[in-house]
């Protein structure tokens, strides 16, 4: 398969599109189309079928492209696509746009609506206050606030107080 041949020209104030490709040994055929915004004017293909043998190939093949091209080009330069350009692009500036045939719409049944399960709202929580940081002499001071207040609340300790404790009297 050889690479293709593009290119764009101007005619009449319009740009036109000439493209040729080989479709390759399997199909043997060389096409060329002529284009305006997309839509196709014109079309040629030649096969070379009786080519796919011939040790020379490649090289006949790119000819007959070459050839192809041109042609199509020199055709659209003496006006021979103008009778076609015509028909299909009017005026010659857009492709025309036919018309969308729609059918008639029937009035779609519409499905009953069942009312929708509101989720169950969950109380929000509330973020945890977390407790202010405070500065170390006061946590010193409390952590011997608290030693001295558990020392008072178990029995065991404040019995081995008062006996190692004199008593005064």
């Amino acid at each position: 398969m050889i690479g293709g041949y593009n290119h764009n020209f101007r005619y009449k104030e319009q740009m036109y599109h000439v493209q040729t490709e080989d479709s390759g040994v399997k199909r043997s055929e060389i096409t060329t189309l002529l284009y305006s915004g997309g839509t196709v004017l014109a079309r040629q293909t030649i096969s070379y079928a009786e080519l796919a043998n011939d040790e020379l190939l490649p090289g006949c093949v790119e000819s007959r492209m070459k050839d192809q091209h041109k042609q199509m080009l020199r055709q659209l330069k003496s006006g021979h696509y103008d009778g076609r350009i015509g028909e299909v692009l009017g005026d010659g500036s857009q492709p025309e746009q036919q018309p969308e045939q729609q059918p008639e719409k029937q009035p779609e049944k519409q499905p009953e609506k069942q009312p929708e399960k509101q989720p169950e709202k969950q109380p929000e929580k509330q973020p945890e206050k977390q407790p202010e940081k405070q500065p170390e002499k006061q946590r010193r001071s409390n952590r011997r606030s608290n030693r001295r207040s558990n020392r008072g609340s178990n029995s065991n300790t404040s019995n081995r107080r008062n006996k190692r404790s004199p008593s005064v009297g």
